[in-house]
């Protein structure tokens, strides 16, 4: 059976959207990847500095990795994952959906764009309808299309 989820991945500004692609080509190693948001460069407030930053959409069969072993997998690579379908877990070393999800509302607008009508299971509202609900007050520039992040290749990466 295939799961699908959501990842936050980012780099800092400096890095470029060459970078970013590399992260992505390095999660394509282990997951596909089916969809992505908009890729923006936004000075991100909470963090105080600028990032080059997108969601992404991956597919998992359920059987390859347990999701605390997902969920460290992309703490090495420095990208979040936010939901994963089917998943609710509080717990203080990996919570899913990600808290950070409804707390940045610049990280919900790109959620909605890839899965707006997934239901979040504590709130009971989609995606769509908490975006909507809260406006980000990041500045954000437009980089690229979604489809142009992972219909790439970038030689010389192994």
């Amino acid at each position: 059976m295939i799961t699908k989820g959501l990842v936050h991945v980012f780099v800092p500004a400096v890095d470029g959207i060459d970078g970013l692609k590399r992260k992505v080509f390095q999660i394509r190693k282990n997951f596909k990847i089916s969809r992505s948001s908009i890729v923006y460069k936004r000075f991100a407030q909470a963090f105080q500095r600028q990032q080059i930053e997108a969601v992404i959409e991956i597919e998992i069969e359920e059987e390859t990795l347990p999701v605390q072993q997902m969920s460290k997998e992309f703490a090495s690579l420095n990208a979040t994952l936010l939901i994963l379908e089917g998943q609710l877990r509080i717990d203080p070393a990996m919570t899913i959906p990600h808290p950070q999800l409804v707390l940045d509302s610049f990280l919900l607008k790109m959620s909605a764009e890839i899965q707006p009508y997934w239901e979040h299971r504590v709130s009971q509202n989609t995606l769509q309808g908490l975006s909507s609900q809260f406006p980000s007050q990041d500045q954000a520039e437009f980089l690229t299309q979604g489809s142009e992040l992972i219909n790439f290749t970038i030689k010389g990466l192994s």
